[in-house]
């Protein structure tokens, strides 16, 4: 079973595509929960009626807590593998048969991101340092660093090894802290990899969404000190075409 969580906070036309998309691949048996960070937009609605229809058991916050919201909903899993979702993704065809087979072929697998190491071209975001690793005719990329929270995850990690999700907190907004659950994996004895190809559209990351809607992007990295707007900005103009 895959448990998945999503985090939501605001954007709720994205979410809504998010848990469609999510919603039409998935395969195998599942379980959904989404938890949100204090909303302040339209999603609750949405969120409600998703709830009241039995497709994903919703959790709402009253304040935003960064990643420990992802922590809130750990205890009421049951899958051998636990999803982190941020609200701006788009599943593709095959994600789930991917990652499940990810974990049956490599066991020392810890964290799956469902990204490539390599951007698309619809993407302002940098490549990611990796090297391939291959079993049994699969494929993946070890990452050096660390992998997006957004992940697939042994759930052993959180029930025997007892990880969590931390929280960035330099600013007034919070943020999952992607670096030290990567890290906490790693000092567990297991090993973080990209994906050989994309499993999911990274829309949060595309310069068309950017476009779409400049005010929360801007305050969003503004709330990010390693890369500001300023690095934002010059991720974006890297990405499109002179």
């Amino acid at each position: 079973m895959i448990s998945t969580i999503i985090l939501n906070w605001n954007r709720a036309d994205l979410l809504r595509k998010t848990v469609e998309s999510y919603l039409e691949t998935i395969k195998g048996e599942f379980e959904l929960f989404i938890v949100d960070n204090a909303s302040t937009d339209a999603s609750h609605d949405y969120l409600r009626e998703l709830d009241s229809q039995g497709q994903a058991t919703v959790l709402f916050l009253e304040s935003n807590v960064g990643g420990d919201a992802f922590n809130r909903a750990l205890p009421l899993t049951r899958g051998d593998l636990v999803h982190f979702s941020a609200n701006d993704l788009v599943f593709l065809p095959g994600w789930s048969e991917h990652a499940v087979a990810a974990f049956e072929t490599f066991s020392d697998l810890g964290q799956l991101s469902l990204f490539a190491d390599v951007p698309t071209d619809d993407e302002a975001w940098e490549q990611k340092p990796a090297d391939a690793r291959l079993s049994k005719g699969k494929m993946l990329y070890e990452a050096r660093g660390n992998v997006s929270a957004s992940s697939v995850l042994r759930a052993s990690l959180f029930r025997e090894r007892g990880l969590r999700v931390g929280t960035l907190e330099n600013r007034p907004l919070r943020f999952p802290a992607d670096g030290k659950l990567s890290l906490d994996i790693k000092a567990e004895g297991f090993w973080c990899a990209w994906s050989e190809r994309y499993y999911v559209r990274n829309v949060g990351h595309e310069v068309a969404e950017f476009d779409a809607n400049p005010v929360y992007y801007q305050e969003n990295y503004a709330n990010k000190p390693w890369l500001g707007i300023e690095g934002w900005e010059t991720r974006v103009a890297l990405q499109k075409p002179t």
